[in-house]
Order: structure tokens, then C-alpha cells, then sequence
């Protein structure tokens, strides 16, 4: 009898482990599935269709990313005949603020300052408020345990309304408050290098379309400027014209700072230079405008130009790893490359089923969709079944590996934007992905659920929802506070008390169920 126990337990033990290695390949997965295909796809989308940051956060991204939950529900609902449960549900919001914000806000600021991680109110609001209405708007209608064909209709209807909003966004804000928010269209400034590595003065000068011809007189070597370039033009000193023109269009504050820097040239180090041919590479303005605070001496100036190269050169350099994802790392690569790429050839499947390419980003989103909804299904049932080997009670499973496998797509995508300044995309996210969840996973399916029973009511465990919902509005309240103390920025600071608030909410949560 007791070998027979040992070879039970060690059957489980041995089925658990099974599972744990597909739990830790699905994770891995969706690294090569958001961050190599599904990204790249999105931005050139937003770029085509000029689709602000905010927008493309909180409704593109939100629900590409948030599909596969979408498609999980219902396929548990409407053919599994799963009962669903409501804490489930709202088991990964928590996730997507508190930990998206919290790590997003630590591996960004390893490159930039908080300046460059400042979060625009005057949009984000919007999407807090419509996520606090989506938790009220669930709690109504799911405390009665049922849920009507009419009230799926208004949730549906509803989050129509929140992708109107953030559409019109832009025009709203200037209705509401004109003059009160910064033009959200991202502009670039290209860099030229010659041969040798250096800054083309007269290359970058010419990418700068605001540059009038007498500006570009003075930046040629005159020593005073001609009245034709107007007050706000700034001329650089005889042989250290090098920043400036990058700047010429902006403000006089903005543009005497970079003039006043030294040695730029020196300090912008080239890599990845076959990446890019000709030496040209596009930076994000807006990341050197954001570094120019009051906060900022002169001397930094300089090494926010520098980082905010080396943001782009590192984002260039992912996109041309997507795109050569089974090409061997080369002569000049290190053992550990050649390594990983062999680890990695399985992996290699994702590379040839979803193709790359920009004119066809569209079906490149479609497919790389559809795998994330195939391995989020695949990441669920190995889940379930690793808790029931482990005899871990299905609830603790949904809040642990549950709400880690579906939200590991956004927090991938928070933080590849994040480090990019794309700060919008990465916050905005986080909510408009909660607000899918609620009004479209959840709401939708339960239409649907509706009509699969004759329009009657369908039945739902909604244990704990009115608790669960007035802790899920005071973490907003206190987490909108916490960012406010901070100016608007993803601090360091911020970024761990986000994480600490977690750890209590789960720790109180899994308290509760032993």
C-alpha cells in the first residue's frame, strides 16, 4: 500500500512538473509572438493611419492583446459550459495596473529620466474614468448572480462609446481645455553620420523642414543670425555647432540649452551601424524635449540626445531581429547568441506562420492575434491542471498563474513601449485592456451565452463582486494619488510602491480564500 502511495505521488509530482514546463514555454512564447510580430505590426498601423499614442494604447493594442481572453471566455462558456465566475474576471485587473505600472516604471528608467516618462492627465483621465465605471457598471449587474441579453447589450454599447471617445479624444481635450495639453503627433529628427561615425551637420540640417534658408545661412557659418530668422533662433558658437540644428524649430529656452553643450559629437556612439546603411537613424524629438526640465542642467542636455538615440538604435535593432529570426547570428556573434539561437529554434515556428512584413501588418496582427489566443487557451488548461496535481484550490491558480499567463502579453508590450518613451501606449493600455475585459470578454460572452439559451438569463458565480469592486476603485483612487505625488512621472519610486500594492492585494486576497 505504501509503494502504491509513493508511486502516486510521484505520478503527481512528475504530471505537475509536465505542466509547470508548459506554463514556463507558453510564457516564453508570447515574447516571440507580442514583442517580434504583434508590436511592430500595431506601430506600423498607428503610424498609417496617424493614431495617437493614448488611442493606440487604450483601444488598438488593449484589444489586440486582450482577444485571446475574449476568445478563452467563450470558448469556456459556449462550449465547455464553464461556469463563470465573476472574481475570475477581475482577478487580472489589479495585474495589469499595479504590475504593468510598477515594472514598466523600473526597466524604462534604466534608459530615460521621469521627464521622458511623464503621462499626459488630460487623456489618461479618460480612461480611468471609464474603467471606474466599467467595475460599477459589472457590480450592478452581476450582484443578482444572472445576467440579462439587455444588460450584455449595455456593456457592449458602452465600451462602443469608450473607442468614440478616444477617438475624438483630441477634440474633445481642445473643447474642454484649449491650451491646456501638447500636441500628441510624434515627430522625428533624423541623424546623419559620415564615415567615420560622426555627425553631418549639413545632412541633418537639411532633414529639419521648419528650417528657413536664412537659418540655414547662419548655421553655416555666419556669426550673427539675420533678422529674417526671427527672435527665437539660436546660432551656435564657431566650431561646436552641433546640437542646435537638431533643435532649430523649438522653443529659445529648448534650443539655447543644446546650444550651450560641448563635445556632443564625441558622446554619440554609434552601434548596430549595419543595421543601418548610410548612417541615418530617426530620433523621437519628443524624448529630448521631455529631458529639458527646470530640473535639467545645462551639461544633460547632450546625453538626452544621446539617449534618446539610443532608445531608437535599440528599438531598430529589435525590429530587424524580428524580421531575421532564423537567420544565424553571423561570424562576428558571441557563443551565448549562437546558444540562444539554437534554444530557440522551436520557437522558430512563430517566425514562419506569421509573416512580416510592413505592407502586410494587417495580417500580421490577425495571425499573431489568433497564436495568442491559441497559447493563453493552451497556458490556461496547463494551468488548471497543475494546481489540480498540486491540489492548489482553482481560485488561487486563477489569481497567480491565470492572471500572470493572460497579462503577460501587456506587460511584454508595456514595457517595450515604455522603454521607448511611449509612455502613453503602455498606461493607456493597461486600463483600456481592463475595460475590454469587462465590457466585450466578459459582457459580450454573456450576450451570447443569452442567446445560446434562448434570450433567457444566464447564471454566474458572482461571489464577492460588490467586495471586489470597491477594492478594485480605491486601488485606482490610490494609485491616480500616488501618481499625481509624483508629477505625472513613472519614478522609480512609484514604480515599486505599484509593485508593493500587488503583493499586498494578492497576499490579502489569497488570505481570504485559506
Amino acid at each position: 500500500m505504501a509503494m502504491g502511495d509513493e508511486a502516486g505521488e510521484a505520478r503527481q509530482y512528475g504530471d505537475a512538473a509536465l505542466y509547470g514546463v508548459c506554463i514556463l514555454t507558453a510564457l516564453y512564447s508570447f515574447y516571440f509572438v507580442v514583442d517580434l510580430r504583434l508590436i511592430p505590426a500595431v506601430r506600423v498601423l498607428c503610424e498609417r493611419l496617424h493614431i495617437p499614442d493614448d488611442v493606440a494604447g487604450a483601444t488598438v493594442l488593449g484589444a489586440a492583446l486582450n482577444a485571446p481572453e475574449l476568445f478563452t471566455a467563450a470558448i469556456s462558456s459556449l462550449v465547455l459550459k464553464d461556469e463563470v465566475g465573476v472574481g475570475v474576471v477581475m482577478g487580472s485587473w489589479n495585474f495589469n495596473i499595479l504590475l504593468i505600472t510598477g515594472f514598466s516604471s523600473l526597466l524604462a528608467r534604466k534608459r530615460l529620466r521621469s521627464r521622458q516618462l511623464k503621462v499626459e492627465w488630460t487623456f489618461l483621465q479618460r480612461d480611468v474614468y471609464f474603467y471606474i465605471v466599467s467595475v460599477i457598471l459589472i457590480v450592478v449587474v452581476c450582484h443578482d448572480g444572472l445576467v440579462t441579453w439587455q444588460e450584455s447589450i449595455s456593456m457592449t454599447l458602452f465600451y462602443v462609446a469608450y473607442v468614440v471617445v478616444c477617438a475624438l479624444s483630441g477634440v474633445l481635450a481642445r473643447w474642454l481645455c484649449p491650451g491646456s495639453h501638447k500636441a500628441r503627433v510624434r515627430k522625428d529628427l533624423t541623424l546623419s553620420f559620415d564615415e567615420g561615425g560622426h555627425l553631418d551637420f549639413n545632412a541633418t540640417l537639411r532633414s529639419i523642414p521648419e528650417a528657413s534658408p536664412a537659418l540655414e545661412d547662419a548655421l553655416m557659418g555666419q556669426e550673427e543670425p539675420s533678422p529674417a530668422m526671427g527672435e527665437d533662433a539660436v546660432v551656435p558658437n564657431s566650431g561646436s555647432g552641433i546640437s542646435t540644428p537638431l533643435l532649430a524649430s523649438y522653443p529659445a529656452e529648448v534650443s539655447a540649452r543644446l546650444a550651450l553643450s560641448r563635445s556632443a559629437e564625441g558622446r554619440l556612439q554609434r552601434s548596430h551601424s549595419s543595421i543601418h546603411p548610410g548612417h541615418r537613424i530617426a530620433i523621437d524629438a519628443r524624448l529630448v524635449e521631455a529631458a529639458l526640465d527646470d530640473e535639467c542642467e545645462i551639461p544633460l542636455a547632450t546625453d538626452a540626445l544621446q539617449r534618446a538615440e539610443e532608445v531608437e538604435l535599440e528599438a531598430e535593432a529589435e525590429e530587424y531581429h524580428a524580421k531575421h529570426l532564423l537567420a544565424w547570428p553571423g561570424a562576428g556573434a558571441s557563443r551565448w547568441e549562437k546558444l540562444a539561437f539554437v534554444v530557440n529554434i522551436p520557437f522558430n515556428a512563430f517566425a514562419m506562420t506569421i509573416p512580416w512584413n510592413e505592407k502586410i501588418y494587417a495580417v500580421t496582427a490577425v495571425v499573431a492575434t489568433a497564436w495568442l489566443a491559441l497559447i493563453s487557451y493552451i497556458l490556461s488548461a496547463a494551468s488548471s491542471r497543475f494546481g489540480r496535481a498540486l491540489l492548489i484550490p482553482d481560485e488561487v491558480i486563477g489569481l497567480t498563474l491565470d492572471a500572470v499567463g493572460t497579462s503577460m502579453p501587456n506587460l511584454l508590450a508595456a514595457v517595450m513601449a515604455s522603454k521607448q518613451g511611449k509612455v502613453e501606449i503602455a498606461i493607456c493600455q493597461a486600463f483600456g485592456s481592463n475595460t475590454f475585459d469587462a465590457l466585450v470578454a466578459f459582457g459580450l460572452v454573456q450576450g451570447l451565452r443569452c442567446c445560446a439559451n434562448g434570450l433567457r438569463p444566464v447564471v454566474i458565480n458572482a461571489k464577492g463582486v460588490a467586495r471586489d469592486g470597491v477594492v478594485d476603485v480605491a486601488i485606482v483612487v490610490a494609485y491616480v494619488a500616488l501618481l499625481w505625488a509624483s508629477r505625472m512621472r513613472l519614478t522609480r519610486t512609484f514604480g515599486y510602491l505599484n509593485i508593493i500594492a500587488y503583493c499586498a492585494w494578492l497576499g490579502t486576497r489569497l488570505t481570504v480564500l485559506y
